[in-house]
């Protein structure tokens, strides 16, 4: 089972998502610290996505809504898990809540790996990101 958690239900949840969220910003060199994720999901610019597929957490990620002046899109920009077959269908699950949210496309940024699972999905590269630490 892939649903989104309701952000009035993420203090509940974060016990059992916090080390998976750690994991995923780490592997990824990334830019966020977890307790940051965990307010943007509770005020809800954020949302939790869970996969159960056997009634234990397999897999998440974390989408965002953002608005210019040209269109709406929707970003997974975490996720975090066993790699699963499943992933497609939570892929096609995230593709309709995108649609019902108004937006006119979704964006994934995080690890290459991803790229193997999307593509025969029919998601294409779009532009790169490139990142120098200079600090």
């Amino acid at each position: 089972m892939f649903y989104g958690v309701d952000r009035k239900d993420i203090d509940r949840v974060w016990p059992a998502v916090a080390l998976k969220v750690k994991r995923a910003i780490e592997s990824e060199n990334g830019d966020f610290h977890h307790d940051e994720i965990k307010g943007w999901l509770q005020s809800g610019h954020c949302q939790l996505w869970l996969h159960e597929p056997k009634g234990d957490i397999d897999s998440l990620c974390v989408t965002m809504v953002d608005k210019t002046e040209k269109r709406k899109f929707a970003t997974i920009i975490l996720a975090a898990g066993k790699d699963s077959k499943e992933w497609a269908e939570c892929v096609k699950i995230l593709e309709k809540w995108a649609i019902a949210e108004g937006c006119s496309h979704i964006e994934y940024v995080g690890r290459r790996g991803f790229e193997k699972l999307l593509r025969p999905l029919g998601w294409c590269g779009h532009r790169v990101i490139m990142k120098k630490v200079l600090i």
